[in-house]
């Protein structure tokens, strides 16, 4: 599992999805191998197989809260909006506290259901959570706000 992280952090996609297939044919209860091919898979756009691995990953843990974060956004890109939301509702309602998921929730809101007063909500939770990402999360804050002013205009 050490050389699949590690051929994944420095970009040796193919190597990381060899070692992780071994591992899941090896070891199919495994939760890590799954999660981590699964978050492999989205990130190379290979969504329809990202999908089916992190399904595996929720059978073998179905509150896991890496494992719903990543299946939403995968559902998200899939167009699957109301699957995606209802993930992430599960997910911060067992883990309110998870900041990446208020993130991609009012990304969610904001961009696909058109949604800005729940998206405003889930950015600000977001900030208050996130340290790192202030600056980035009061640009999407403010740029919400003003258009929500807008259309009450």
């Amino acid at each position: 599992m050490r050389q699949a992280i590690s051929a994944m952090q420095t970009g040796d996609e193919a190597q990381a999805v060899l070692l992780l297939q071994g591992l899941v044919e090896a070891y199919p209860d495994l939760l890590s191998p799954w999660l981590n091919l699964g978050i492999l898979r989205l990130r190379t756009g290979q969504l329809e197989s990202a999908d089916a691995a992190l399904q595996q990953a929720l059978r073998l843990d179905p509150e896991n809260p890496v494992a719903r974060h990543q299946r939403a956004i995968v559902l998200r890109h899939q167009g699957r909006f109301k699957e995606a939301l209802a993930l992430y509702q599960a997910l911060l309602a067992a883990h309110p506290d998870h900041a990446l998921g208020h993130r991609n929730l009012g990304i969610l809101y904001d961009l696909y259901l058109n949604q800005p007063q729940q998206a405003l909500a889930h950015y600000r939770r977001y900030a208050a959570l996130s340290v790192d990402e202030q600056a980035e999360s009061r640009v999407w804050i403010a740029e919400l706000q003003r258009r929500i002013a807008a259309e009450d205009r």
